[in-house]
């Protein structure tokens, strides 16, 4: 019958400087892991707030400011749905340009709203 080989290091023989780092590793990579969790676990979406020509607000809480925040999605109705339930895509091959367009004045609004976030962070929140 095969036994299970103990993975026992013994820290006091061999190189200090791998031991250490053979030791540390994975310590490293679960804080690493922990701390992209913790990015991507901001933000609970909520109810949806309006529908527009460019698309959909949403109501959200970010949980690092504690506070409630408006995000806008990309979504104009008449040239783009979603595929699988969270993608938006065009429509159709005919109204790619129009769809292209939209996009990259919904990104230049983003970039414009976020010269505002540190001087003017009010203007995001709901109160």
């Amino acid at each position: 019958m095969a036994t299970a080989q103990s993975r026992v290091t013994d820290m006091t023989r061999g190189d200090p400087v791998r031991l250490l780092l053979n030791f540390s590793a994975p310590l490293f990579l679960s804080n690493l892991l922990q701390q992209f969790y913790n990015i991507a676990d901001t933000l609970i979406v909520g109810r949806v707030l309006g529908q527009g020509g460019f698309g959909i607000t949403y109501l959200a809480l970010d949980t690092q400011l504690d506070a409630k925040v408006a995000i806008k999605e990309f979504m104009p109705g008449e040239l783009a749905t979603r595929v699988d339930g969270t993608t938006v895509s065009v429509m159709a091959e005919s109204k790619t340009e129009a769809f292209t367009y939209g996009a990259e004045r919904f990104q230049e609004e983003a970039r414009t709203l976020a010269k505002f976030m540190g001087q003017h962070l009010t203007l995001l929140r709901l109160t």
